[in-house]
Formats: structure tokens, sequence, C-alpha cells
């Protein structure tokens, strides 16, 4: 008698129920597309306002009649899982476009008051302004700290640099992580381990992070990171040429990656083979050959030092070969006839190039549109004054006190973030949808 183990086990084994389950996807994934944009259609067709269309991208839907959990179209628009033919819709970025400019469209109109204004004051490009501004205030004190350390002045018991680092990288980490995460984590654990401040010298490690963070945070400006200075430009000129050149560093530097393990163990052996104490870690981490000679003979140094010199030249031919042939990968073409202005900048590198870009643009509204949105660092702020204790009232299931806390949310937004955004709007002379 065969257990339902054993046929879950032949059914994973079988290589034609495999093969079918391989083949069935696209076409069940192209069914599904096509009426996604069937019904896309159909919304435009009926559609007659800006509203309808916003409604359309912007409105929360249950996965299935049971359940709490809610998708929006923008989140596939977002996320890279809707339908080519929908993410290239002149309408969908028209209206997104709308939305970052000038806000979302109030649920229920009513009449103006002040509290609305403020609430209108925050739109996307309103927040990403905000946003950039701390990031670059951030920059300025990394630089500021890496390049004065503490130990060139007096121990103070509190540094403001410090303590402002410490915040705004905690407040980026609490933040949906993605790559951008890794300088400020680089931060907040150099940090954490306390010796950035007592004892600060430049080849320790945790010193090292500092620069390291910095070096990436720098490339990172290049990038359509949010926050990012290129949204400051034309989303359809400046993102797929950013996306062309992340593209070409990834494709250049990923070959390289392939002798990196072997040429950091090398040069980890070369350094040890140049200390005095094998066993002294920190000092093989800091960097530090100005010990002397180690225990180890001239042939097996001459073996480690072979070995590190085999390894770079390696690593260069790598970086050479690559840069010879990918950049033929990234071609120069229009977009097909008829496809409109717009399209036509967009997919000016290839489609899919275009795609991603459209991508990243998609990601920025969404995340600057969702309100109440908490620039960096006031989110450290919104996370633990509502969403800590959201989540306690969700799990002991306190429905009423789940929906205070959400009114608590949209009034502390008011009193940190709104005059901030009333401020910043005034670059625009206040020209809002009220």
């Amino acid at each position: 008698m065969v257990g339902a183990g054993d046929k879950s086990t032949q059914s994973s084994r079988n290589v034609m129920t495999q093969w079918r389950n391989t083949t069935q996807l696209p076409v069940t994934i192209h069914d599904l597309d096509t009426l996604v944009l069937r019904v896309w259609a159909k919304s435009v067709e009926d559609s007659s306002t800006t509203e309808d269309v916003e409604n359309v991208l912007w409105s929360a839907f249950p996965v299935n009649p049971s359940s709490t959990v809610t998708v929006r179209v923008i989140d596939f628009l977002a996320d890279g899982d809707a339908p080519v033919d929908l993410s290239r819709h002149p309408l969908v970025y028209l209206s997104l476009t709308d939305t970052w400019n000038y806000g979302r469209h109030p649920l229920s109109p009513t009449t103006a008051t002040l509290t609305r204004f403020l609430d209108r004051c925050g739109t996307p490009r309103v927040m990403h302004i905000v946003d950039l501004f701390a990031h670059v205030v951030y920059l300025g004190a990394l630089y500021h700290f890496v390049s004065w350390p503490p130990y060139l002045e007096p121990i103070q018991v509190f540094d403001t640099r410090r303590t402002f680092l410490v915040v705004f990288s905690l407040a980026k980490l609490l933040r949906p992580w993605t790559y951008t995460a890794l300088p400020p984590l680089l931060v907040f654990t150099s940090f954490l381990l306390n010796a950035a401040y007592y004892g600060v010298v430049y080849n320790t490690l945790t010193f090292s992070m500092l620069l390291f963070a910095l070096y990436l945070e720098i490339l990172l400006v290049h990038f359509p990171a949010t926050p990012s200075p290129l949204l400051l430009l034309r989303p359809d000129f400046i993102l797929p040429l950013s996306i062309l050149v992340r593209r070409s560093m990834s494709r250049l530097l990923v070959p390289t990656a392939y002798f990196l393990p072997g040429f950091i163990a090398s040069n980890l052996m070369l350094e040890r083979a140049a200390l005095p104490s094998p066993f002294n870690l920190f000092s093989i981490l800091s960097l530090n050959l100005s010990l002397g000679p180690g225990p180890i003979d001239t042939a097996t140094l001459m073996v480690y030092f072979t070995l590190f010199f085999t390894l770079f030249l390696l690593l260069v031919c790598t970086v050479v070969y690559s840069t010879i042939v990918h950049p033929f990968l990234a071609t120069h073409r229009l977009s097909e006839p008829g496809a409109g202005a717009s399209s036509e900048r967009w997919d000016r590198y290839t489609d899919s190039v275009g795609l991603e870009a459209r991508g990243e643009y998609f990601r920025a509204v969404r995340q600057y549109g969702t309100a109440p949105y908490f620039p960096t660092p006031l989110n450290v702020v919104q996370v633990f004054v509502v969403r800590i204790p959201r989540s306690m009232l969700v799990a002991l299931r306190r429905g009423r006190a789940v929906e205070a806390i959400l009114f608590i949310e949209k009034g502390l937004w008011r009193a940190v973030v709104g005059p901030i955004s009333f401020v910043v709007s005034g670059l625009w002379l206040w020209y809002l949808r009220v």
C-alpha cells in the first residue's frame, strides 16, 4: 500500500509532470495577461475623468472574498508583475505623473478647510523633496565624520554627528529592505560596535565600514534608488539612461566576482604571513602590514604573493574582457511606430530597459503616494507610536482600537510632517489640487 508521502515523492520525481507544469505555466500567465488587458480596456472605455483612472490604479481589492489581504493595480505595476502592454500604456504614465505632481484626489469632496489644505500639501513630489534633503544632510554628516573623526577632537559624552547618523541609519533599516539598505546597515553596525567613537584609527575594521558605506552611498546617488536626485528630472528621459548604466555595471562586475573570493583569501593569507602573531584576527582585519616579517619562511611567502598576483591579473583581465564585450549588449533602438513620443523615450535603449525604468518610476510613485508617508528619520516616530501598537492590537483582535490608531497616525502626520510639507510645497506656489 502506497502512502500519501510516497505518492507526492513519486509525483515530484515524475519528469513528465514537471515538464507539463513548466510548459503550462507560460500559457496560464498569457491567459491571465489577456484577461487583465481586456478588463483594463473596458475600464478605460468606461472612464471619463482623471479620478476614474486613478481609482482603478489605487483602489485596494481583496485577494479573495474571505481574505483581509488586499492588492492594488499599482502594486502589480511597481513589482513588475503586470502585463507588459499595461505597463507601457500611456494612460498609466499620465495618471501616475498627475498623482506625483498633485497628489491623489480626495475620496469624498468636502468643504475646503485648513486641515484638508495641509493634507493636500503632502504630494509625492513634496515628500520626495523632504526625503532627499534629509538624505543629503545624512551624506554630509557621514562625510564630515569620516573626514574629521572623533579621535581628532576631545572625547564628548554627546556627539551630534554620531547621534544623527545612528538615528538616520536605524530609520533607514526600519523601511522595507532593498539593496539600498546595505550602506545604513554598515553605518549602524559600525557605531553599534562602538569602535568608531572610542580609539578611532583609519585602519580599523569599523572605520573601514564607514568609509565603504560612504563609497556606496555616493554610487547609489547615480541610480534610481529613492530618494534620488534623478526624480527631479523628467523620468522618461533620465531613468532609462540610469537603468542602462546600472545594467552595464552589473554585467561588468558580476564576472569579476568569480575570482573575488580567491582574491580576498590570498590577500588575507599574504597579510597573515607578514604578521608576527598569526592568531591576531584584529590585526589581520585592520590591514596593518607595518609590523615586520612573520614566522613563515620566504618560500611560503613567495607562494602566497604569487597566488595573490595571479588572481589580481585574472581580475584585471576579466574587467578588460567585460568592458570590451558588454557595451554591445545595449543597442540603441527606437520604439514601434505609433507608440507615442513618451513611449519612444522610455524604450530608446530596448524594451527591457524601458520596462525596468518604468518599474522604478512606479515604485517611487507608490512609495511617496501611499499616505501617510513619514520621511526619514521621522518614520522612527511612526514605527514606535503607530506600527508597533497597531501590530499588538491586531494580534489581540481589537478592531476598534486599530481604527483609533489609524486616526492617531493621521493626526501625528499633520503635527510632525504637515508643517514641513506646507513649507516645501511653496516651491510650486502651493499649486495643489484642493
